[in-house]
C-alpha cells in the first residue's frame, strides 16, 4: 500500500474509532447538592432501563446540609434514575435524568407531590437539539398529565444532525414529556421534564428504542423486569463472527432485551449481550452453542467500492414472511450515509424491518457491512414531494471490526478474489446467519 493509501486507511480508522467511542466518552459526572436541613446518608444512581437501584455510591460518606458531592456513574449511557435517602429514612427521586447534560442536581428535602408539580407555572418553551448521528423525523411534546402525544411538531420538515428546533409552548404547567422519532423509525423519550428550568433539550439516540411513533405517555415510574417489556417481542437478524458462538447484530436489535433468543436450525437458543455501541448501532452477543459453529469472515482486500455488487441476508417481516432466510441483491451506491456519515454506506438492496443486524456480503461471500436501517420514504416524500427508492444503509465493515477489536473480540478475514453467483453467496450465508428474538 502506498503512502496515500496508508494515510487514507489511517484517516478512516481514526474517524471510525472516534465515532465508535464518542458515546463511551459521554461525561455523566455531576454533583449532588444537599439543600435540605438534614444530611443525605445514601445515594443511588442507576440506568433508567434497569429495575435495580444497585449499591449506595456514598458508602460510608454523608452529604451534610449545604454541602455537595461529586458522583461519577458508568459513562456508557446518559439516562439515569437518581435516588437519595436522608437521615431518618425519607427519600427523594429524580427519574430519567440525562446526566450527559447536567452538571449538578439539587435535593431540598423531598420531591414535590404530583399536584405541586402540576401547579408549577412558567414558560416551558425550549430548543430541541439533535446530537444524534441520524436525522430526527418527528417531534412530540405533551404535558406530563396528558395521555396523548398530539401532533408531530416538525410537520413536513426534518431535523438533521447538529440542527436545533425551537418548540414554542404556552405559558403554564412546567412538566412535559418529549419524544422524537428518528429516520430509522426508532424513538427516544424523556419523561416528566421541568421545561420551565431548561432552555434546551438534546437528543443523541443513546436511549433510542424500536417501534416508531411513541406510545401514549405513562406514569413515570420504574417498572420491574416483567413490566418493562411484558409480552413485547421484536425480531432482527444476526450472524456469527467466531466459532465459539459470538454473534454480531445491531444495538437496536439486541441491546435492550430482557431475554435474547437465536433461532438456530436446532431450535431457539438463549444468548447474552456482551457489549453494545449505540452510537454506531452495533451489538455483540454470545449464543449458548455447543461445540463450534460456522462464521462470517470480513473482506480483507481490496476495499469495497461504490458500484460493487452486494448481497443482503436476513429475516424481514417475520410475522408475514415465514419462509426462512431471505436474500436480496443490489450494489453499494455511496460510501457514506445521511449527512455524510462515513461510518455508514448506502446500498440499493431492499431491506425491511427484521433485516436489521444482518450481514452485507460481497460477491466472494465476505462481510463488508452490517445492515442497519432504511430511509423513511414516507417522511422524505412529505418533505420533497418525491418518493425515494432503494435508499438503505449498513454500518461499514471497518467500523464493525473496530467495535470487535475494542472489546477484545477476535475475527477472521479473507481476500475477495472469487466472483460467486448470488445464489452461492446466499447458500454460504445460511450457515452463519440467523434470526434473533428479543423480549
Amino acid at each position: 500500500m502506498g503512502c496515500s493509501g496508508r494515510f487514507l486507511a489511517f484517516l478512516l480508522f481514526a474517524i471510525a474509532a472516534w465515532a465508535g467511542s464518542a458515546h463511551a466518552q459521554n461525561d455523566t459526572t455531576f454533583e449532588i447538592v444537599n439543600r435540605a436541613r438534614v444530611p443525605i446518608f445514601e445515594v443511588y444512581v442507576s440506568p433508567s432501563a434497569l429495575d435495580d437501584w444497585g449499591r449506595d455510591v456514598l458508602r460510608d460518606d454523608v452529604i451534610l446540609p449545604g454541602a455537595r458531592k461529586t458522583v461519577r456513574p458508568a459513562a456508557n449511557e446518559c439516562i439515569f434514575d437518581v435516588r437519595i435517602v436522608y437521615r431518618g429514612g425519607q427519600s427523594e427521586e429524580r427519574r430519567r435524568q440525562n446526566l450527559c447534560q447536567l452538571s449538578e442536581m439539587a435535593f431540598d428535602g423531598g420531591a414535590p407531590a404530583p399536584s405541586a408539580q402540576a401547579d408549577a407555572q412558567g414558560d416551558p418553551s425550549f430548543a430541541l437539539v439533535n446530537r444524534a448521528p441520524r436525522t430526527i423525523a418527528q417531534i412530540y411534546v405533551s404535558r406530563a398529565s396528558e395521555t396523548d402525544w398530539g401532533r408531530d411538531r416538525l410537520g413536513d420538515d426534518v431535523l438533521a444532525a447538529g440542527q436545533r428546533f425551537n418548540v414554542d409552548l404556552p405559558q403554564g404547567p412546567c412538566q412535559w414529556d418529549i419524544a422524537v422519532v428518528y429516520d430509522d423509525d426508532r424513538r427516544e423519550e424523556l419523561r416528566n421534564q421541568n421545561l420551565c428550568s431548561l432552555t434546551e433539550v438534546a437528543f443523541d439516540a443513546s436511549n433510542a428504542r424500536a417501534s416508531g411513533t411513541p406510545a401514549a405517555p405513562a406514569p413515570n415510574r420504574r417498572p420491574n423486569s416483567e413490566q418493562a417489556r411484558g409480552n413485547e417481542q421484536s425480531f432482527g437478524t444476526g450472524f456469527f463472527v467466531s466459532a465459539q458462538g459470538h454473534m454480531l447484530t445491531n444495538a437496536h436489535v439486541a441491546g435492550d432485551c430482557q431475554r435474547i433468543g437465536v433461532m438456530l436450525e436446532t431450535g431457539r437458543v438463549a444468548a447474552q449481550l456482551v457489549r453494545k455501541d449505540e452510537r454506531n448501532d452495533l451489538a455483540l452477543i454470545k449464543v449458548d452453542v455447543r461445540g463450534t459453529v460456522p462464521f462470517a469472515r470480513f473482506r480483507a482486500q481490496p476495499s469495497i467500492r461504490a458500484g460493487d455488487d452486494i448481497v443482503v441476508a436476513g429475516f424481514p417481516l417475520p410475522t408475514l414472511l415465514q419462509n426462512g432466510l431471505n436474500i436480496t441483491t443490489g450494489n453499494v451506491s455511496a460510501m457514506s450515509g445521511l449527512g455524510g456519515n462515513i461510518a455508514l454506506m448506502q446500498i440499493t438492496a431492499p431491506v425491511q424491518p427484521g433485516n436489521s443486524g444482518g450481514p452485507l456480503l460481497d460477491m466472494s461471500g465476505n462481510l463488508v457491512g452490517v445492515v442497519v436501517s432504511k430511509l423513511n420514504a414516507q417522511r422524505v416524500a412529505q418533505s420533497t414531494g418525491d418518493i425515494p427508492q432503494n435508499v438503505n444503509f449498513a454500518v461499514q465493515g471497518a467500523v464493525a471490526r473496530l467495535f470487535l477489536e475494542a472489546g477484545g473480540q477476535r475475527y477472521a478475514e479473507a481476500p475477495s478474489q472469487r466472483d460467486m453467483k448470488a445464489a452461492d453467496v446466499a447458500d454460504l450465508s445460511r450457515s452463519f446467519t440467523f434470526q434473533i428474538e428479543c423480549r
